[in-house]
């Protein structure tokens, strides 16, 4: 029997191989399945590339963080054409390990467990997940209109993308909307300053992106990104499962990690996982057809 190869982001340690292999195992007994970290998405393509060329007669398949880099539709488009190359069609694959179902079993696990100080105030939180959730989420949503914001700004001047991602890239605790509004100003003029001759209006560039930003943050601001769950969607995962952590933390919590914490929610999904467990669309589900 042939391998099949699944390449992903991350690396050994990381949580996507931790929730890829035994997910997979699950839904691919039958199959010889090898499930491949290839580092960062940039290295995703060389990875299946190289295995394709190795492995001659063997199926690889790759799937990528959807990030900023893709919306819903994009990713959605990659699944429906019969692609090889996949990306998840949530934020990233932190983002499942967040449903709160899985966050709900977590959470019940965490508070009995060898080590860990769980104080009997939060006992109440244990059948609220969405509301913690909601919760942690609830400080971040100026932050993510900001990235997102920034990630649009670079979309428009891909012909200087590169430079412009040599100015930096933002990876402080959650900015609010006037810090964002600053630096993103700061960032724009930059093309004014840097690369007067690829921008026709470079002023005009500045206003452009403020207005985008206040675009995103009354979307991020609007209760309906909350209470319709769309933020465990387009969040990005890796934040708030940190904050998660910080929420914990602050609530008294100890005697774990964030490390700890992304180990216990993967146990937590692999056991409570069935095909279909997530709606309307299980990429776990179609992700293991594709092996058949």
């Amino acid at each position: 029997m042939s391998v099949i190869y699944l390449v992903c982001e991350g690396t050994a340690s990381d949580l996507d191989l931790a929730a890829l292999e035994p997910l997979m195992e699950k839904l691919c007994e039958s199959h010889d399945l090898v499930v491949e970290p290839a580092g960062g998405w940039e290295q995703i393509a060389a990875v299946a590339m190289y295995l394709r060329d190795r492995e001659k007669g063997s199926r690889v398949l790759s799937v990528r963080d959807r990030d900023f880099d893709l919306s819903r539709e994009e990713a959605d488009a990659r699944w429906q054409s019969g692609s090889d190359a996949l990306a998840w069609r949530r934020f990233e694959i932190e983002n499942y390990l967040l449903d709160p179902r899985v966050v709900g079993d977590t959470l019940r696990a965490i508070s009995g467990g060898p080590k860990i100080r769980w104080p009997a105030s939060l006992n109440a939180v244990l059948d609220d997940p969405i509301g913690v959730l909601a919760e942690v989420a609830s400080g971040w949503l100026d932050h993510y209109a900001g990235q997102r914001c920034q990630k649009w700004l670079w979309s428009q001047h891909r012909d200087v993308a590169s430079r412009l991602d040599d100015m930096g890239d933002v990876t402080h605790p959650p900015w609010g909307e006037g810090k964002w509004a600053a630096w993103l100003d700061d960032r724009a003029r930059g093309l004014l300053s840097n690369f007067a001759p690829l921008v026709a209006d470079p002023e005009a560039e500045v206003a452009r992106t403020l207005t985008k930003l206040r675009e995103f943050t009354q979307a991020a601001r609007d209760p309906a990104f909350i209470a319709s769950g769309a933020f465990l969607i387009d969040m990005p995962g890796k934040e708030l499962l940190r904050a998660l952590m910080d929420w914990l933390s602050r609530k008294g919590v100890s005697g774990m990690d964030s490390n700890d914490l992304g180990r216990y929610l993967v146990d937590s999904l692999v056991n409570a996982y069935t095909p279909g467990f997530f709606a309307p669309t299980d990429d776990f589900a179609e992700l293991a057809a594709r092996f058949r």
